[in-house]
């Protein structure tokens, strides 16, 4: 006798329910216990069913709003842990197969904006979350699109955490002097000079490894008195010896940019004093900056040194983005501009699948009454864009 579809969706809301009470208490010694009870729930009842089945595609939301951001948090626990490579690359294969991406092999996608159409290798069976895309690097470039992230010839950008590299390759078309792809993953940066030879960009794109803690420990002003008074080495990266650790120079980039980078707590930190160590000083003249209210309205095209930043507003991650904009003031940035925003496209994807004119009326009432809220909508998910200058 054949299960009938009640008793199945029972099964599946009493596991979750079970699941979600699991993530909530967050016992860490069940680690391990709470990760593999999202996988049997995945494997049940969303792995093996089609891309047109309703249901599993219900359920696999449910997985990315409410799963994911618990699996991002535990690899930055176990990354730390001795031999937590293997449980590593279980979390990232598993975050990989929910999002729909799969890990057998790389794939290419093009993204196409209204100025630009990039090419994109994903490749999550080797860099795992770093290999995907993710939705604020899709936000990222459509401000591009909108004329809100603004770029010139003598723009030369690092982007923070570059991960497949769709925001700095969109930054590219803009014909900047240069834009600099960073991560921590070799793979993932392996990766990100993939996407820069398929988009023939390798005249004004390149690729460098930085791990933010080793500028945390750091003042970017005793490194520059430190290079004044002593001859320094420099390896093929551009990096030289300084306490025990080999780093690039201080104040080298004019504009830095950054998409999705606040995904543990320790990083709404570290974000800041990365940028502080790598973005150019303002050495404006009083006459310069005091045509700065010239651009009050257009903060996009305010004078370098600047910093443009994406980050989603996640539930579970509430306390990440007052606490990187309070770390920004400590490092003596200035907020020139904030806005609550949508991914649009995914907002167009919703639309396209509502059939009746009252329900998509309905649904695009609701979006637009709570667009300013700072509230997480895992409807249609929301952002923080922010531009910032130095003090």
């Amino acid at each position: 006798m054949c299960e009938n579809n009640s008793n199945k969706n029972n099964s599946y809301e009493q596991e979750f329910d079970a699941l979600l009470t699991a993530i909530y208490i967050n016992n860490q010694e069940k680690r391990k216990e709470i990760f593999q009870t999202i996988k049997n729930i995945y494997d049940k009842y969303i792995k093996y069913k089609s891309r047109e089945n309703v249901l599993a595609s219900e359920r696999r939301k449910d997985l990315q709003t409410n799963c994911i951001p618990w699996l991002v948090n535990q690899i930055n626990k176990v990354m730390i842990l001795e031999n937590g490579e293997e449980e590593v690359d279980a979390i990232s294969e598993l975050i990989s197969e929910i999002n729909g991406f799969g890990t057998s092999k790389p794939s290419e996608k093009e993204w196409k904006f209204k100025t630009a159409t990039i090419k994109i290798v994903e490749d999550s069976s080797k860099g795992g979350i770093g290999g995907m895309i993710w939705n604020s690097s899709v936000v990222f470039s459509s401000l591009i699109d909108e004329g809100k992230i603004v770029m010139n010839s003598n723009s030369n950008i690092l982007e923070l955490g570059c991960g497949t590299g769709l925001s700095g390759l969109m930054c590219a078309k803009l014909n900047p002097k240069q834009v600099v792809l960073s991560d921590f993953d070799e793979v993932v940066i392996d990766n990100a000079k993939k996407n820069i030879e398929v988009n023939e960009s390798s005249h004004n794109m390149s690729t460098c490894q930085i791990d933010w803690n080793d500028y945390m420990d750091i003042d970017p002003e005793d490194v520059l008195n430190y290079l004044n008074i002593n001859e320094v080495e420099l390896d093929d990266n551009g990096k030289f010896m300084y306490k025990q650790r080999r780093i690039f120079k201080p104040y080298i980039y004019n504009t830095v940019i950054a998409a999705d980078v606040l995904y543990d707590f320790k990083h709404a930190y570290m974000v800041p004093k990365v940028i502080n160590y790598f973005l150019e000083k303002d050495l404006a003249t009083s006459e310069e900056k005091e045509k700065d209210n010239e651009f009050k309205d257009t903060p996009w095209f305010h004078r370098t040194p600047i910093i443009f930043v994406v980050v989603p507003i996640r539930y579970r991650f509430e306390n990440e983005i007052p606490e990187f904009e309070n770390n920004m003031k400590n490092q003596n940035f200035k907020l020139l501009y904030e806005e609550v925003l949508r991914n649009k496209k995914e907002k167009e994807e919703a639309l396209e699948d509502m059939k009746e004119e009252e329900e998509r009326i309905n649904f695009e009432r609701e979006i637009d009454e709570s667009n300013t809220s700072n509230e997480p909508d895992p409807s249609i998910h929301k952002f923080k864009f922010y531009i910032y200058c130095r003090n």
